[in-house]
């Protein structure tokens, strides 16, 4: 696939812990519209942790792409260590040098 695409949501503040389904678009329904995107790679980046229910919704949605498209369909998550992690590695990527 040649194209690529950006689904950014309004943000999540600090103080509101562990990243839900229901704090994924007003409706809760990030993911789905995530997934209603023409891609096969499909990220959700958070800087805190991230519940287990998120990650069984993108493993459903990624499953009803895949059989749907007849197409290999990548999907993962990048928690708030993870985050810390790839700052930490690439400084000058993000701007932090």
């Amino acid at each position: 696939m040649e194209e690529f695409q950006v689904a950014r949501g309004g943000g999540v503040w600090p103080a509101a812990g562990v990243l839900t389904p229901n704090k994924l678009g007003k409706r809760g329904d990030q993911i789905q519209r995530l997934f209603s995107t023409p891609a096969e790679i499909f990220i959700v980046q958070y800087h805190g942790q991230i519940d287990e229910a998120v990650i069984e919704q993108m493993q459903g949605w990624a499953k009803l792409k895949s059989l749907s498209n007849c197409t290999r369909i990548w999907y993962g998550v990048i928690d708030g260590d993870d985050t810390r992690k790839l700052l930490a590695a690439f400084p000058k990527q993000f701007g932090l040098q």
